[in-house]
């Protein structure tokens, strides 16, 4: 009986431990609710972190995507312009198309074009940092071979 009673507390022990690890990345969780299209749940779990002061910049884009699918175009513009306000965001063409898409849907037409051509500028500016990167790697290449 002892022996039964501490496997038990073993297994749930190790299945907290496990649970606890999920539970503890709310933005990592929210992104798996998003791939599997449970967005209201997705959205709670990137409020969980925001709460939390954690990846929030992440968290809010994550919001905005669930608010997005959603059809809240509202509330995902809102989330996607909070997101962009943390020093360590991405900034991805992709979040200004979408941004974009929202001014359209909320018929805000200038505020699509001024999303979009953000969107256009993050885009060519990391096509520049591409060839400049390009550039440098073949230089390098060109040092090395010279010894």
């Amino acid at each position: 009986m002892k022996k039964k009673l501490g496997l038990i507390s073993l297994s749930l022990s190790i299945l907290l431990l496990f649970t606890g690890c999920e539970a503890s990345d709310p933005v990592q969780t929210g992104t798996t609710l998003l791939k599997e299209k449970k967005y209201e749940e997705a959205i709670t779990s990137f409020e969980t972190a925001i709460e939390k002061e954690q990846n929030e910049s992440e968290a809010f884009r994550g919001v905005g995507i669930a608010q997005y699918e959603l059809g809240n175009y509202e509330d995902a513009l809102t989330a996607f312009n909070q997101a962009l306000e943390f020093e360590d965001a991405v900034k991805t063409p992709t979040i200004y198309n979408l941004m974009g898409i929202c001014s359209m849907k909320l018929t805000d037409y200038q505020g699509a074009v001024n999303n979009f051509n953000a969107g256009i500028l993050v885009s060519e500016n990391e096509k520049k940092i591409r060839q400049v990167t390009r550039r440098r790697e073949k230089r390098k290449i060109q040092i090395i071979q010279k010894f």
